[in-house]
C-alpha cells in the first residue's frame, strides 16, 4: 500500500476546514460554545482574525496560534511566528502549506483522556494515511459527507486525508439540521459521524436515501444505534474500533458481525496487543478473541472503564475521589443507563459520618469529582445515610 507521508496532499479547502474547527475548539474553552461551529464555517478566508470572523483578543490569538503550531508541529521549522503576522485563515493555510514539505510528517491532536482532561497524541502522517486508504478500499465512496469535527483525529483521517488521497468531494453538514443534511445525501455517499451525532440524527429523520453508507468512529458504537441506522435505510454502518494511541484497529459492517483487522495490523500471539509491519506493539484496552483470517470478537475493557458523555471514566477512581471528601465515610458508585437506552451516567450513594451535613458533603463531593474527572463524569447522588442511621437500620 503506497501512502503519502506529509500534508502536502491536502488542499487549501481541506486545510481551512481543519483550521476553522481547530480554532472553534480552542475558543470553546473561553466562550459559550453554542453556535461557535456554525460561526466558524462562515469566517471569511482573508479576514483578519482580530477584526472579523472570531474577532480574537490578544490572549485568544496567542492561544489559537499555539494550538495550530502544536497541531501541525510548525515549531519544527520555526515558522510559528508567521501565524501572528498573518492572522487570517488564508494566512494560516498558506503558512502550513509552505512549511509542510519541511516538517516531520506528524500531527499532534488533543483528545479527552480518562479523566476528561485533554490528552495529546502525536501520529505520523503515514499511519493516518493507512487508516484513510483502508476505509476508502472498504467503502469506495463517491462523496464524503460529514457532521464530525475535522480537527479530531478520526475526522482528520476520514474527512481530510481520505478525500485528498482519493480526490473525493467533501460536503460539510455541521451547520445543517438533520433533515436538511439527509436531503443532501445520495447513493454512493459516505456519512462520517460519531455515535453521539448519529444517535441524534436518527431521532430527527424518517430514513436515509438508498445506497448511503455510514462510518462511525471516535467511540464504541452501541449495537442499537447501528441497528436503528440500518432499519432506517443505511446500506451499511461501518464501525471502526480503535484507540487514541493506535488509531483504527479493526472494523465491521453491522452489529451482528465480527471485527476485521485493518491490513496493517496483526494480533499478537497472546491476543493482548497488536503489532504493525515495523514491529511497533500497542497494548489493547479490551479483551479480544482471535477467530482467524484477521477476524476477532471484541470483549469488555480490561481496565473496567465506561464511557460517560464520550469520556472514559473509571467508577473505582470516582469512588476513591468521593472518599477524599470530608464527612464522606463510604461511597457506592454504579453505572446506569439513561431512559433513552443509549447514554450512561454514574450514580453514587454516600455514607456520611454521624455529625456531617449530608447536603454539604454531597455538594463538596460533586465539586471534587467535577474538578478531577470532568463535569460529564460527575455522579448523580441517589441518597445519603449517616453512619448512625446505617447502624440502627
Amino acid at each position: 500500500m503506497v501512502v503519502e507521508n506529509d500534508i502536502t496532499c491536502l488542499s487549501m479547502d481541506q486545510l481551512s476546514r481543519v483550521l476553522r474547527s481547530l480554532v472553534a475548539d480552542e475558543l470553546a474553552e473561553t466562550r459559550p460554545s453554542a453556535g461557535l461551529v456554525r460561526q466558524s464555517l462562515e469566517w471569511p478566508l482573508d479576514g483578519d482574525f482580530r477584526k472579523s470572523g472570531p474577532e480574537l483578543d490578544s490572549l485568544e490569538l496567542q492561544n489559537c496560534t499555539a494550538r495550530v503550531a502544536e497541531y501541525f508541529r510548525l515549531f519544527e521549522v520555526g515558522v510559528e511566528d508567521l501565524l501572528m503576522a498573518r492572522a487570517s485563515l488564508v494566512g494560516w493555510v498558506e503558512t502550513v502549506m509552505m512549511a509542510a514539505p519541511h516538517l516531520s510528517g506528524q500531527i499532534t491532536v488533543q483528545t479527552s483522556g480518562t479523566t476528561g482532561r485533554p490528552k495529546k497524541c502525536t501520529h505520523d502522517f503515514e499511519r493516518l494515511s493507512k487508516d484513510a486508504l483502508a476505509i476508502a478500499d472498504i467503502v469506495r465512496p463517491k462523496r464524503v459527507l460529514t457532521n464530525a469535527p475535522p480537527h479530531h483525529v478520526y475526522g482528520f483521517i476520514y474527512t481530510a486525508i481520505m478525500p485528498a488521497l482519493r480526490q473525493l468531494p467533501v460536503i460539510e453538514l455541521r451547520d445543517l439540521a438533520p433533515s436538511k443534511a439527509c436531503a443532501e445525501m445520495s447513493a454512493g455517499d459516505l456519512l462520517v459521524t460519531t455515535p453521539f451525532l448519529l444517535k441524534n440524527m436518527l431521532r430527527q429523520i424518517p430514513a436515509f436515501p438508498k445506497g448511503v453508507s455510514i462510518l462511525s468512529s471516535s467511540a464504541p458504537l452501541p449495537d442499537d444505534i447501528a441497528e436503528a441506522a440500518l432499519a432506517q435505510g443505511a446500506m451499511q454502518v461501518i464501525d471502526v474500533y480503535g484507540a487514541s494511541e493506535t488509531l483504527g484497529i479493526g472494523w465491521r459492517r453491522a452489529p451482528d458481525q465480527t471485527y476485521t483487522l485493518f491490513p496493517h495490523w496483526q494480533l499478537t500471539a497472546n491476543q493482548t496487543a497488536v503489532s504493525d509491519q515495523d514491529g511497533h506493539v500497542f497494548s489493547l484496552m479490551d479483551t479480544v478473541e482471535s477467530l482467524g483470517d484477521q477476524r476477532f470478537r471484541l470483549g469488555g475493557r480490561r481496565d473496567n472503564a465506561v464511557q460517560i458523555g464520550g469520556i472514559n471514566v473509571f467508577p473505582d477512581a470516582v469512588r476513591d475521589t468521593l472518599l477524599t471528601v470530608e464527612g464522606v465515610q463510604d461511597a457506592y458508585v454504579e453505572v446506569c443507563r439513561s431512559s433513552n437506552g443509549v447514554d450512561h451516567y454514574l450514580t453514587a450513594t454516600l455514607t456520611c459520618e454521624a455529625d456531617a451535613c449530608q447536603e454539604a458533603a454531597e455538594a463538596a463531593a460533586l465539586q471534587c469529582v467535577t474538578e478531577t474527572h470532568g463535569a460529564k463524569a460527575a455522579p448523580r447522588f441517589t441518597g445519603a445515610t449517616s453512619e448512625a442511621q446505617r447502624l440502627s437500620a
